[in-house]
């Protein structure tokens, strides 16, 4: 299985192995696990949940290259539930990042 790089500007927060697809919606989501630069941004993923994350800048690339996309949205519960992991999933993926998503 592929493995995604998830960043915030240029600090790699985590990875996801991205793998559910839905082609028709262009969305593909899947379980984040969290690198160690993820505690510099976890309160604020956490407090843009409901609001929107773009102004945290994400990203996502496969092995240095970046993957189009409309955007990232990283679910973060933690302070919240005890059960259940952090979800990451990738919205409007274009044919290019599709391609290497559905062969993942």
């Amino acid at each position: 299985m592929r493995r995604f790089e998830v960043h915030a500007g240029e600090a790699l927060i985590g990875w996801s192995r991205l793998e559910h697809v839905d082609s028709c919606m262009a969305v593909a989501f899947g379980s984040f696990e969290a690198a160690e630069a993820y505690a510099a941004v976890q309160e604020s993923i956490i407090a843009t949940r409901d609001a929107g994350q773009s102004e945290l800048q994400l990203s996502l690339r496969f092995k240095g290259v970046l993957m189009n996309c409309d955007g990232l949205y990283i679910a973060d519960f933690s302070d919240v539930a005890s059960i259940g992991g952090i979800e990451l999933t990738a919205f409007g993926i274009d044919t290019f990042a599709k391609a290497f998503v559905e062969d993942a």
